[in-house]
């Protein structure tokens, strides 16, 4: 080989190399799974964390009333979002705050929608192993709003403001593209169908069939004593068992001071009272959360973080971290309580965990059965709504309409049923979606 020729190789390899360099370094290769590099972060953040913190709903817009919600596969469009968002929120512009008017101005564009319940910038920074972003202060995140005609920005909702986040990059995700090109289910705001204030979605022809499921728990054949070995460790040898008459089990360390108890149902409670002495924050909170959940077998990525409530333990600051479980890809809630999983954090500690742990039954035989849709269900509740919403006629309902969201609900009887979840002044009514029946109200 001459030594022209041989210079010239160098320089083909040295400008490859660079540009395998710039597309690491903006995770332009959609599919590879960069968010497993942690940039310097604490190793103690789990690498699960960005399997439980992702979007409760997806709402993709095709520009003008042309939209749809994305009810499976929803990680496959977060996924890709997610190079966007971590381009955004990582990089040296600003974080601008813009009007409410702004931001509903840009949803009217081709653009993906990802919901959360109220998640924490120091979290969404933290999945993906960010060690500091522009958001890190944000409180309460309920949505992230990404354009996809000819616009550098990302737009974030809180509780309270609207922001706008520039990007280095014109937004394209080639998942909404390809959707475009498919069969979907069309969504309308209620505004745009009654002339309502209110911009809760709602699909009006379709024809969706799921399966409701009844389930078993999770914590036989001896797996509720493997979950006590998990929890007490190498304390477990100085535990007190005892089985109670319904055959629940309980286990007690130091006096009570640590406490666990294991229902034939799967319901799972455990207390213990030592404090931690290191401050808590709502990050450290969520870790140790995840970290006790994934210790004791619940895997991450069949979850879903929800929020984190503020409380005093013994005159401490603490948290409420909550899960949901998640089923066919639909949240799960229940009528016992709003979210199936809750632990309480001190520091770096679990002060509590309580949690329903039951499975699908297996060899289920059942199929799937069309589901009435939510305004056929609005009418069959109209009276029943009308007496507790104090209006007279339906648009009067519709305008108190926050959020339409399909779930799995499950009942006292453990059985998993479709439902429509209607949220109305702030009030949670979980409807289910074969005949419309009212299975609980007044969740919030």
């Amino acid at each position: 080989m001459s030594k022209e020729k041989f210079k010239t190789l160098i320089l083909i390899i040295l400008f490859l190399n660079s540009l395998v360099l710039i597309f690491v370094r903006f995770n332009f290769i959609e599919y590879f799974d960069f968010y497993g590099i942690r940039n310097g972060y604490s190793a103690s953040v789990p690498v699960e964390i960005e399997d439980s913190i992702k979007p409760s709903q997806v709402i993709v817009r095709f520009g003008g009333n042309n939209l749809t919600k994305i009810l499976s596969e929803k990680n496959i469009y977060y996924n890709q979002g997610k190079n966007i968002i971590k381009l955004g929120i990582s990089g040296n512009g600003n974080l601008h705050t813009i009007s409410q008017e702004r931001y509903i101005q840009t949803k009217a564009s081709k653009s993906i929608q990802f919901n959360f319940t109220s998640l924490d910038g120091k979290l969404l920074s933290r999945s993906f192993f960010l060690e500091k972003s522009l958001v890190d202060d944000l409180k309460g995140i309920k949505e992230i709003l990404i354009p996809l005609v000819d616009e550098n920005f990302i737009y974030i909702k809180t509780q309270t403001e609207h922001y706008r986040i520039p990007t280095p990059l014109p937004n394209k995700m080639d998942v909404v593209d390809n959707l475009s090109e498919t069969d979907y289910l069309r969504y309308y705001s209620l505004d745009y169908i009654f002339d309502s204030t209110s911009h809760a979605l709602v699909p009006v022809e379709f024809e969706l069939s799921y399966k409701s499921y009844d389930t078993i728990s999770s914590l036989g054949s001896g797996l509720g004593e493997d979950i006590a070995r998990k929890i007490f460790k190498e304390r477990y040898d100085f535990v007190n068992k005892t089985v109670e008459i319904d055959g629940s089990n309980i286990y007690t360390y130091n006096y009570g001071q640590e406490l666990l108890k294991i229902r034939p149902t799967g319901y799972v409670e455990y207390l213990n009272e030592s404090i931690s002495a290191k401050e808590s924050s709502v990050e450290l909170s969520v870790v140790t959360a995840m970290e006790f959940l994934n210790s004791i077998g619940i895997s991450l990525d069949q979850i879903i973080y929800e929020e984190s409530e503020e409380i005093t333990v013994k005159g401490r600051k603490g948290y409420k971290v909550m899960f949901s479980d998640v089923v066919e890809d639909l949240r799960v809630l229940s009528s016992s309580q709003r979210y199936d999983i809750t632990v309480v954090t001190v520091g770096d500690k679990v002060y509590s965990f309580t949690g329903i742990r039951r499975s699908l039954l297996p060899y289920d035989l059942s199929t799937n059965v069309y589901l009435m849709g939510p305004l056929e269900v609005l009418n069959v509740q109209f009276n029943f709504l009308k007496d507790r919403t104090n209006i007279e006629n339906a648009i009067g309902l519709f305008n108190k309409i926050e959020e339409i969201e399909l779930i799995y609900f499950m009942d006292q009887n453990y059985i998993l049923i479709p439902s429509w979840r209607i949220k109305i002044e702030d009030r949670d009514y979980i409807f289910n979606s074969y005949t419309g029946e009212i299975l609980n109200y007044g969740l919030g």
